[in-house]
């Protein structure tokens, strides 16, 4: 479907003042700090959940491995 450019002239798309739109764009760059930042952390948690899993499931030094009873 085309939209004519008469129908076009028409329609009116409100703008914030400059001022709101600066204040949008604060909060967008903060936001996308944040998701830097808790990226970032889990990263690291997931490096650290690594470490600790393959530090308790190692066990060469108590045998190879092999559970006998």
């Amino acid at each position: 479907m085309r939209v004519s450019d008469r129908a076009m002239s028409k329609i009116l798309l409100p703008v914030p003042p400059l001022a709101i739109q600066n204040e949008i764009v604060n909060i967008l760059d903060k936001f996308t700090e944040l998701e830097a930042e808790l990226e970032a952390e889990l990263e690291a948690r997931r490096k650290q959940y690594e470490y600790y899993r393959n530090k308790l499931l190692n066990f060469k030094k108590f045998g190879g491995g092999i559970l006998t009873i």
